[in-house]
């Protein structure tokens, strides 16, 4: 008696079709290790554990060894960390955080992505923003239209630096 194929049965070199692999390229095939701004970061770290080792075992012996080292490279991984977090911060509060000012009904915001009520589609080549109402924006620079029936483009919200996104008065 011949067996039936299972529903995992796959050619040969082949990885299942119903698994995804997060660490494949558009090839399929399996990539490891990491880039090199990683491991500059890594070494970076290091070497600021090793010298804070070496500062602190001169004062305290072993233990200011073992101490200076976790604390030197642990520390320097959340400064890092911070910084670049107090950086994308700023630079969202210049920018425009969040992308998309609440809807004109007042009931959709931008928020995550998945969380969005916002759905980006394409509208003549440029990128546009749907709220869940059915009203379509467009953002050029810091500010946002509403884009209307006919195509044309009317004055909604503005992003000030610093305040966040206020009513555009400028006329059309």
């Amino acid at each position: 008696m011949k067996s039936q194929p299972t529903a995992f049965a796959t050619k040969r070199n082949e990885p299942p079709r119903n698994k995804v692999y997060l660490t494949s390229n558009h090839m399929g095939v399996s990539r490891s290790g990491v880039t090199l701004i990683e491991l500059l970061l890594v070494a970076a770290f290091l070497a600021i554990g090793i010298k804070a080792a070496y500062y602190f075992g001169i004062k305290h012996g072993t233990m200011g060894y073992v101490g200076g080292f976790l604390i030197g490279s642990a520390g320097s991984f959340l400064s890092f960390g911070c910084f670049g977090y107090c950086i994308g911060f700023l630079i969202g509060m210049i920018t425009g955080f969040p992308e998309y000012p609440t809807c004109s009904n007042g009931t959709c915001q931008d928020r995550e992505a998945p969380d969005s009520d916002y759905r980006y589609e394409d509208y003549n080549g440029a990128l546009i923003a749907r709220c869940k109402c059915g009203t379509p924006y467009i953002k050029r620079g810091r500010r946002v239209m509403q884009l209307q029936p006919n195509g044309e483009t009317k004055p909604y919200m503005i992003w000030k630096p610093l305040r966040g996104w206020r009513r555009d008065e400028t006329g059309n």
